[in-house]
């Protein structure tokens, strides 16, 4: 019997970092009723049930059995609904061994909840899981790292994922937010943002934020970040 995840440590806050991203429930239910987090889970909870109107029938059973279940979970998990989260996140990878999604989620589960045993065991089960599943144990460990202060220790952590995994895109994310939130040296957060963009260069947000980065540095000119500035 899987030991739980959710079980809060003492004193511990249900924190979030900026190490990584957080994600977010699928589109259909917020679509339904923007803003309200009651009826989306309602709707969730159809969808899952197959008790939804006619019209979502033809629904496929991957979507009822685990995506459904996975954008439920992460719902439940913003509004610290730990156990719930968890229950759910179980009954997916009963469907599906594989889907990384659940692993991950119970290892988001236990970062929230302070339960470092639990933490440990996810990271040791998203090692197992290929590249994919380290660059998300790697971001996990760096959220965990983070919320308690030692931005050193995530950055590091970070550090090794990105040499270890070049062209995950995660871990370098994560670095970016990490050395945000440490206040570090402009340098190292043009690194950051740089290190995405290498392999995402359409990416948003690293370009928000070393726009931002150079207008606060004095250094911002029309067509900098793509090459075309005039000198």
């Amino acid at each position: 019997m899987a030991r739980s995840c959710a079980r809060r440590t003492r004193g511990s806050r249900g924190a979030s970092t900026g190490a990584g991203t957080r994600r977010r429930p699928g589109p259909r239910a917020w679509r339904a009723r923007p803003g309200d987090p009651r009826a989306a889970e309602g709707l969730y909870r159809k969808l899952i049930d197959g008790t939804e109107a006619p019209h979502f029938a033809s629904v496929d059973t991957g979507l009822r059995a685990v995506k459904g279940r996975r954008n439920l979970a992460v719902l439940l998990l913003e509004q610290d609904r730990f156990s719930e989260a968890e229950g759910l996140w179980r009954a997916a990878l009963v469907h599906d061994p594989h889907f990384l999604p659940a692993q991950v989620g119970l290892g988001e589960v236990c970062v929230k909840a302070g339960n470092e045993a639990g933490l440990a065991r996810q990271l040791a089960a998203l090692e197992d899981a290929g590249e994919g599943g380290a660059a998300e144990a790697a971001v996990l460990s760096a959220r965990w790292k983070g919320a308690r202060g030692d931005h050193p220790g995530a950055i590091a952590t970070l550090e090794e994922a990105v040499a270890r995994l070049p062209n995950a895109l995660g871990p370098r994310m994560a670095m970016s937010h990490a050395r945000i939130a440490a206040d570090a040296a402009p340098e190292a957060r043009e690194a950051a943002f740089r290190g995405i963009l290498e392999l995402d260069p359409t990416n948003e947000q690293a370009k928000r934020n070393l726009e931002v980065l150079y207008r606060k540095t004095g250094r911002w000119v029309e067509g900098v970040l793509d090459g075309t500035a005039r000198a």
